[in-house]
Formats: structure tokens, sequence, C-alpha cells
């Protein structure tokens, strides 16, 4: 959670990080503070505090504050995510890299269980025009 707005985010983990790391992957411009539960009503932190009681409990849902960022920018901006720590990846997903567009092949196993991405154009099924999103 965002703890200047409220703002929360689904976290799920990867490899050795730790929902702390990535919930300041995903914000790292503002405080954060990781809550646990199925639903965010009743979601408690490691301490025992319920997100319904902190501070800043849904303020996010009446104003955007401009210090109020993930970015350092802008309020709504999104931070740069470490594709390390992105949970939400399925095999398939076509990414925009620097150097192009890339589909996730999976997690490769080992001790640290890194992410693993092929060139669109060599992954089985895709090519550079049939990638969502892409021109034709």
């Amino acid at each position: 959670m965002r703890s200047c707005d409220g703002r929360y985010f689904p976290l799920t983990t990867r490899g050795n990080a730790s929902p702390v790391q990535i919930c300041q992957a995903f914000c790292p411009a503002s405080p954060t503070k990781v809550f646990f539960g199925s639903n965010i009503d009743g979601a408690t932190s490691a301490s025992g505090e319920r997100y319904a009681d902190s501070d800043n409990a849904y303020t996010y849902r009446k104003a955007m504050r401009a210090d109020c960022t993930c970015n350092g920018r802008d309020p709504a901006g999104l931070a740069p995510v470490d594709l390390t720590l992105d949970t939400s990846l399925r095999p398939g997903d076509v990414i925009a890299t620097t150097s192009g567009l890339v589909a996730y092949s999976g997690v490769k196993t080992g001790i640290n269980q890194s992410p693993e991405f092929t060139p669109v154009a060599s992954y089985p099924g895709l090519t550079p025009t049939s990638a969502p999103g892409s021109a034709r």
C-alpha cells in the first residue's frame, strides 16, 4: 500500500524477493507498507494493523495528491518495474523493451529462478506482426 494515500495493489512473490522488496520496487518514490489478506477491508500488516484503520486508508478514492507518487513525477504514473519481480507474467506475454519486443518464456529453474525472454520473432506461434498491439 502507498502510505501517502492508501492506494493498494496486489503482490505475489517470485524467487528471493520479499513482499516488502516487491512493494518498494513497484512504488520506489513513496513510503509503502505491506498488508496481507484476500480482501483489503480485512487485510492486516505483519504488526497486526488493519488496512481499514491506517491513517490514509482509501484516501486515493477522494483525491489525487501531487506529492504522492510511485514514479516521482506524477500521482498516476507508474514506476518501471524490474521484470524479475513481475509475477503477473505468463508464458507468451509480449513485453516492449529498449531492444525490441520479447515474449516471456517462463522462469529458469535454479538458485535465482530468473525469468527468461525470447525475441518475438523466435517465439513459437508469434511473429513481429502477430504480437498484441503490433501494427498490422
